[in-house]
C-alpha cells in the first residue's frame, strides 16, 4: 500500500512540474536595442543611407576594396545630433584617406556615387530592424 502511495504522489507531482520552453521577443516597437548589421550586398550608400536610418547610429564602416583592406581601416563614429554632418564628415574622412593612400580613381568614385557601406552599429527597435531584414540581404547581431 505503502508503494502504490508513492508512486500516485510522484505521479501527481511530475504532472504539476512540467515546463514548456518558449521563445518569445519581449520587445515593443518602442524599445530600443543595439544592433550591429551587416550588408551582404553594396546596397545602401552614403547618398541614400538617410531613407533607411535616423539619428540613432552609433558608428558605420564602409566597404573597402580587398587590395588595399589593410591600408585603410574606417570604422567612423557618430555624434548623435546630426546626420548630415556625420554623412559629409565620414565622406570627407574616407575621400581623404584614400587620396592620402595614392587611390585617387577610388576617391573620384567615391565623390560621384557615394561610400558603399558595410557595417552599421544603431539603436533601433525590432520593427524597423525585421523592415530592413525583409528589405536586403543582411546579418543581424543584437548586441
Amino acid at each position: 500500500m505503502k508503494k502504490v502511495l508513492i508512486i500516485v504522489l510522484l505521479l501527481f507531482l511530475i504532472s504539476f512540474e512540467k515546463e514548456e520552453t518558449a521563445f518569445v521577443l519581449k520587445q515593443t516597437n518602442n524599445e530600443f536595442q543595439k544592433y550591429e548589421i551587416t550588408f551582404e550586398d553594396k546596397v545602401i550608400s552614403t547618398n541614400n543611407f538617410k531613407k533607411y536610418f535616423k539619428n540613432n547610429i552609433i558608428s558605420i564602416s564602409p566597404y573597402v576594396n580587398n587590395l588595399y583592406n589593410k591600408l585603410i581601416n574606417l570604422n567612423y563614429q557618430f555624434d548623435y545630433r546630426s546626420m548630415d554632418g556625420n554623412l559629409t564628415k565620414f565622406k570627407n574622412k574616407y575621400i581623404k584617406t584614400l587620396e592620402e593612400k595614392g587611390f585617387k580613381k577610388d576617391a573620384l568614385e567615391a565623390k560621384l556615387n557615394g561610400i558603399f557601406i558595410k557595417k552599421v552599429i544603431l539603436y533601433s527597435s525590432s520593427k524597423d530592424i525585421s523592415y530592413l531584414n525583409s528589405q536586403f540581404n543582411i546579418k543581424i547581431i543584437n548586441i
